[in-house]
């Protein structure tokens, strides 16, 4: 595993709550999930979770199993796009556009407010981390590819030095639209 963070996603009433720890969890009520389900994600930049637009899971983590299996109105087409993914090799699934499915979940960013939609995602592996990642489109350019092909929030929060366009996962900029945090530099 690479160095980074994991921070908890605990499910909490119809929204899964993000924070930089644990917390009590309970099923959304749409879902029929079982108390205390948790979705931690792994990141290797934690500095950017301002810019959290969604959550994604690898198609074989532990709870794309309880969504299809609480067979809620999504369970059917997580279920197809799952199986979908498990015949596809790990490189192909790295290759090419990212696709997914939304999970019929949403996460709520702790760092602005947010409500933020929970996707299962092939580009998103099993074996890496935790299995679940904080979608950041501004600094991770497969997060934008995914972010742009559902039509999800890029959701810049950093004003670049220069405007070439880059994706600024590593680029010194400021903060911007962070609440409290809007004046750190980064």
């Amino acid at each position: 595993r690479s160095e980074g963070a994991e921070i908890d996603f605990p499910v909490t009433g119809s929204q899964v709550g993000m924070s930089a720890g644990s917390g009590a969890a309970r099923p959304p009520s749409d879902a029929n999930l079982q108390p205390a389900t948790v979705i931690t994600v792994f990141t290797t930049r934690p500095d950017t979770i301002f810019g959290a637009t969604f959550v994604a899971l690898a198609p074989e983590h532990p709870l794309v199993r309880e969504i299809v299996a609480a067979g809620g109105p999504h369970a059917a087409e997580v279920r197809a796009y799952a199986e979908a993914a498990a015949r596809r090799l790990e490189l192909e699934r790295q290759q090419g556009v990212p696709n997914g499915v939304f999970a019929g979940l949403y996460a709520t960013n702790p760092a602005n407010g947010e409500r933020i939609p929970v996707w299962v995602a092939d580009y998103v592996l099993a074996g890496y981390g935790t299995g679940a990642i904080m979608g950041v489109p501004a600094h991770d350019e497969r997060d934008r590819r995914f972010a742009e092909a559902y039509d999800l929030p890029i959701g810049d929060d950093r004003q670049p030095m220069t405007d070439d366009g880059r994706v600024r996962f590593d680029d010194s900029g400021v903060q911007v639209e962070a609440g409290r945090r809007s004046s750190v530099v980064g």
